[in-house]
């Protein structure tokens, strides 16, 4: 077999791969439309999407995984995006505002996937407490990017602050990292409220700005100090 030949054949089965993960995700939102998250099974997920049990957890972890695609594939993106923006040198609150603002195209470009997520998320405790998790990861990820070590962002599912200890970023790329999340989710909040109506990009920019005033400030008074 030669090269062309491989290259095919391994496209065909990333593209199958997909296939099948995204058959699992259409079934899962196709039954939680009717029944309450906690009351589906993954039994019923796999018979409906046509596959085996096993099947379901070659693609996702867990149950919860399955809310979940758009966020983690999300992350996983910024970290990419990250590392092409610095080549491996600390990112700027600059570097992380421009990726995040990229970033809002891509959440309006899939409003409806994020929008459905959203509402199964918001009926189940279990899911609140997956989404807080995800949101932990991002504020490691930021604070990572701001002290340059990127690739020391913890991989396992239940991530807590109390992790912080274990990769040690700076505290004050800590505190940066918790004021954008914390500043930037009442924007997407009061996004999803609206349907997903309403300029994204224009309401998240305001909402990061309002930070970097402040940020800007500080470095500047270190600065001075130092």
């Amino acid at each position: 077999m030669d090269m062309d030949q491989i290259a095919t054949q391994t496209t065909k089965q990333v593209a199958k791969k997909e296939v099948t993960r995204q058959q699992l995700v259409d079934a899962a939102f196709g039954l939680f439309r009717t029944r309450d998250f906690d009351d589906v099974t993954v039994e019923e997920i796999a018979e409906t999407a046509g596959v085996s049990r096993r099947t379901f957890f070659r693609y996702f972890p867990t149950k919860e995984a399955v809310v979940f695609p758009p966020y983690l594939e999300r992350l996983n993106t910024f970290r990419e995006l990250i590392r092409a923006h610095t080549g491996g040198r600390p990112a700027s609150f600059a570097d992380v505002k421009e990726v995040f603002l990229n970033f809002t195209e891509g959440w309006v470009a899939n409003k409806d996937a994020l929008s459905e997520s959203r509402k199964v998320i918001e009926t189940s405790t279990t899911l609140r407490m997956h989404y807080r998790m995800i949101s932990i990861k991002w504020e490691f990820a930021i604070a990572l990017a701001l002290d340059g070590a990127l690739d020391e962002s913890p991989s396992k599912e239940d991530v807590t602050y109390e992790d912080f200890a274990d990769f040690t970023p700076s505290l004050s790329s800590r505190l940066i990292a918790a004021g954008l999340a914390g500043i930037i989710r009442p924007a997407l909040v009061e996004w999803y409220a609206n349907d997903c109506q309403g300029d994204l990009t224009a309401t998240t920019r305001e909402a990061i700005e309002i930070l970097e005033f402040g940020v800007n400030a500080y470095q500047a008074k270190s600065a001075e100090i130092n």
